[in-house]
């Protein structure tokens, strides 16, 4: 039996894409502009997930989070509306002191994959990984590369993207990583599942390139993949797939920043002489981070999202932001602030000095095929040479 979105939103063409794009993540859908209809709906068939528009005709969006909370409704609830960052997630506050399981919400107006992943994503809740489905899907080409964008903040133009691995799987639609790299880790398939995504993400550049679509894409690693052969390999890996070392970036988060620290030291820095850049992922998480910085050769540094996202409501949060840009400049490092979320978030890091960044005010990660359209609306600030 399939699961159930409920949607509504005052525009029928929406509507229709709704329904279409949930029909194709594995939903059914029940879709309406009237509030009567909704209502009847939530009592006949209850909802999975509920997709729903702030501002409508004759009933706002906070009028019907109401009529959710008292029909004591389970599912997940996406709102969706063209309003600032800020009255939406004032909306979603709302929802939650109601007692509702509020989703991340979407900005209007998003295309289609920006939905199916969303979609995706929720079923795939109820799928329950294991080492031999894992296996199955590393072999069975069942890994997806998405790509979300890193920008300048102050022009938002390209710099590069980030490559987030997805599993495809044939039943549950798109799983999410949080569902299998624990697996992968734990199990002893991390490895196998890194090589497939340095591969997916080689080949990509490469295809890029044709299109003269030059920018780098960054790959997270594990500290399991930091072995002695790991930078012949990537080189291996460069020519085969014809692509310069530059436009392959390596993130490696704090944590696994802290291992075996020779052997960290002498693959990283044989990495760096290579040609490749590295990043230390999630900055601010770890308990080395400013021993990791004076040892290792990391030419970028990610502020974590946590700190990102509570600038706005924690002066803690800012300060922290603010120091580590400051150390980032310090050290000649590239700064990315990761999570950026609203236009006030993107201004303030811009005024402490933050060069580059991403998050869902400029785009979630989409499927390679959208990256030539996102990169003609958003031209690389610099496009290097081929």
């Amino acid at each position: 039996m399939h699961d159930v979105v409920l949607a509504i939103d005052d525009e029928s063409a929406f509507l229709d894409i709704i329904r279409s794009v949930a029909k194709s993540a594995n939903f059914a859908a029940t879709v309406t502009t009237d509030p009567a209809v909704f209502k009847n709906a939530l009592s006949m068939q209850p909802p999975s997930v509920v997709l729903l528009d702030l501002q409508m005709p004759g009933c706002d969006g906070i009028e019907m989070l109401r009529v959710l909370a008292s029909a004591g409704c389970r599912a997940k609830i996406v709102l969706m509306s063209g309003f600032d960052a800020r009255v939406i997630t004032l909306a979603c506050g709302i929802g939650r002191d109601l007692g509702l399981d509020m989703g991340e919400p979407v900005q209007k107006p998003f295309r289609p994959a920006e939905l199916r992943e969303i979609l995706s994503s929720l079923r795939s809740k109820v799928f329950e990984a294991d080492a031999a489905k894992l296996h199955a899907a590393i072999e069975n080409n069942e890994l997806e590369l998405f790509y979300q964008p890193l920008l300048t903040l102050s022009t938002r133009q390209t710099i590069g993207f980030e490559a987030l691995v997805r599993w495809r799987h044939p039943k549950f639609g798109i799983v999410m990583p949080d569902k299998f790299i624990g697996i992968a880790e734990r199990d002893g398939l991390i490895t196998r599942l890194t090589e497939r995504v340095l591969n997916l993400a080689a080949a990509q550049i490469s295809a890029w390139r044709k299109l003269d679509i030059n920018t780098f894409v960054s790959v997270n690693i594990s500290a399991a993949n930091i072995v002695a052969s790991l930078p012949d390999e990537l080189v291996r890996l460069c020519v085969h797939h014809d692509i310069p070392p530059r436009l392959l970036r390596l993130e490696l988060t704090e944590t696994a920043a802290m291992g075996n620290h020779a052997l960290m030291l002498e693959v990283l820095t044989r990495v760096r002489l290579k040609g490749f850049q590295l990043a230390i992922d999630d900055f601010g998480t770890g308990y080395s981070s400013l021993v990791q910085l004076h040892r290792l050769p990391f030419t970028e540094l990610k502020i974590d999202q946590s700190f990102v996202r509570d600038m706005t409501s924690s002066e803690e949060a800012s300060v922290i932001v603010g120091a580590i840009v400051n150390l980032g400049r310090s050290l000649h490092l590239e700064l990315v602030a990761e999570g950026i979320e609203t236009e006030e978030l993107l201004q303030r890091l811009i005024s402490m000095g933050c060069q580059t960044g991403q998050g869902y005010l400029f785009s979630r990660p989409m499927p390679a095929g959208e990256v030539a359209d996102w990169i003609a609306r958003h031209p690389p600030h610099q496009v290097a040479a081929a």
